[in-house]
Formats: C-alpha cells, sequence, structure tokens
C-alpha cells in the first residue's frame, strides 16, 4: 500500500474489537462463570480463568492488525476474499463463544466452537503464508493458544455433563430430566 492512504486504519479495528466484545457481554466475566469454569473437570495443564483475557488481549490485537492489512489491499488481490471469509467466520466464533460456553452451560458447544476457530485460523495461515508472510504471522498467537485449547476443551466436553444436550460425563447417555409434577 505504499504511496496510497489506506482506506481502513487502526481505530477502525480498534471499533471492530470492541464491537465484538459487546456482542459476547458480560459472559466470562461474571463471577457465576469463573465460578463454573473453576468447576468442570480439566486436564492438568489446563489455564487458570484469569489468563485468558489478557492472551485474549493480545490474540485480537495480532488478528485486528492482520484484518486492516487484509481489508487495505486492493479488491482482487489473490487471497483477499479468502482471507475476509474465514475471518469473518472466526470473529463470529470468537464474539458468540461466551453465549454458548457460559450462558447455555455447552462444554459440547464451546469444543465445536474452539476446534472451528481453531481450523479458520490454520487456514489463515496457511492461505496467506506464500503471499503475505506478515499477516500468516499476526495469526500466530492466536493458532497457538487455540492448539492448546482445543484439547482442553475436548476434554471438558468429555468429562463434564452438557445440560444443553443432555448429555453425561464420557458417555454419550442422555440425562433424565424430573420434570415438575402439574397440580
Amino acid at each position: 500500500m505504499r504511496g496510497s492512504t489506506p482506506r481502513f486504519r487502526w481505530w477502525h479495528a480498534v471499533l471492530f474489537g470492541l464491537l465484538a466484545n459487546s456482542v459476547s457481554g458480560q459472559a466470562g466475566r461474571r463471577q457465576e462463570d469463573r465460578d463454573h469454569y473453576r468447576g468442570l473437570r480439566q486436564l492438568p495443564i489446563a489455564p487458570p480463568g484469569e489468563v485468558f483475557f489478557p492472551v485474549w488481549v493480545v490474540n485480537n490485537a495480532g488478528t485486528l492488525w492482520g484484518n486492516v492489512r487484509v481489508l487495505n489491499q486492493p479488491p482482487g488481490t489473490p487471497g483477499r476474499s479468502t482471507q475476509l471469509v474465514l475471518q469473518a467466520a472466526g470473529w463470529l466464533l470468537y464474539a458468540t463463544f461466551g453465549r454458548v460456553y457460559f450462558n447455555r452451560r455447552s462444554v459440547v458447544l464451546g469444543f465445536v466452537w474452539t476446534a472451528s476457530h481453531w481450523l479458520l485460523t490454520l487456514a489463515s495461515i496457511a492461505s496467506a503464508a506464500r503471499r503475505d508472510p506478515k499477516l500468516a504471522a499476526s495469526h500466530a498467537t492466536t493458532a497457538a493458544w487455540l492448539t492448546l485449547a482445543t484439547p482442553l476443551t475436548a476434554y471438558q466436553a468429555l468429562r463434564n455433563p452438557d445440560p444443553l444436550f443432555r448429555t453425561a460425563p464420557a458417555t454419550g447417555r442422555r440425562l433424565r430430566v424430573q420434570r415438575a409434577r402439574r397440580t
């Protein structure tokens, strides 16, 4: 983009990041959500809940930088459309994760969202690697974090009940739900 003024600036990225975080609402930030996370059966390498906020600040900063880089490429640039689709899907998963994992208490959907975001991130890196190594690098911290998070959420999905799907830990059996008797 030498010689021309970029159409999208850093503050566009900040506004978008704030919007994505506002869509997720307070999910994951409330004490009841922190207690829920602590109460799940976890692998011993699971990070404490306090780590998530700073990690995602770093992940999102890199991703947003890469997003602005892609948006400022001329239309028709090879790989631009692919990157935009992959990143839009990734941001949708990011923005809605708290709703499925904390609000709905679904460890199964938490795993599906995490694994899907991981695959989209790897696809973004692969798509950009040859054409734009800096763009590929902008997703590195997210890829690293999701490489850890995907097996952790898989373990959670297997070892904890899921009230949304009514599954018991480590089985596919549906939990019996007692309904209130009408009088």
